[in-house]
């Protein structure tokens, strides 16, 4: 079981690092100054960006990029 829960925590940690390459507003460092529910909603708005240009545009680069860092 902690095994399955160890590859799962990686994966969605290699999808986050692959958002926040694609779509900067994850990544950057800076303090949000959005309110909390802005907040989430630009969460919700990046995850829907990056699950449709998965469909798209594969970006292997982007993809390689992470796995290489793992």
């Amino acid at each position: 079981m902690l095994m399955r829960c160890n590859k799962l925590r990686n994966a969605i940690e290699c999808a986050f690092e692959v958002m926040k390459k694609r779509l900067p507003i994850l990544g950057s460092g800076t303090e949000p100054h959005y309110p909390i529910e802005t907040q989430k909603e630009i969460v919700h708005a990046c995850v829907f960006l990056h699950n449709y240009l998965l469909g798209v545009d594969l970006d292997e680069r982007l993809l390689a990029e992470v796995d290489k860092k793992s």
